[in-house]
């Protein structure tokens, strides 16, 4: 059985739209407004870093189950993590050369 996809890249536009169809108001509904406006900045060509959305399809499932993962989100996010550290060279959590830099972060 296939496990439902609840983790795009915003270079996966393509496969967004092949989950819910050609209208952008499926696609706002699954990645959420500013989700839907990063995966079309990196259509058009646009320099976005590199990035995921988790679905709202994968927030509302979390909620209605009372705080669990869906089956197969946090694998998902794992292997799009993975992604985004190739992508850029840089490693979550790493102290040499962080994906996220402390300093440049505000809380």
């Amino acid at each position: 059985m296939k496990t439902k996809k609840w983790v795009f890249g915003f270079d996966e536009l393509d496969a967004v739209k092949n989950h819910v169809g050609q209208d952008g108001d499926a696609v706002r509904g699954l990645l959420g407004s500013k989700g839907a406006n990063l995966a079309e900045m990196v259509r058009i060509g646009l320099p976005v870093p590199h990035g995921f959305n988790v679905s709202t399809e994968a927030c509302n499932a979390f909620l209605k189950s009372g705080g669990t993962f869906p089956k197969g989100m946090w694998d998902q996010v794992l292997s799009a993590l993975q992604t985004v550290e190739a992508e850029t060279g840089k490693r979550f959590g790493s102290d040499d050369n962080p994906l996220l830099d402390k300093q440049n972060t505000s809380v």
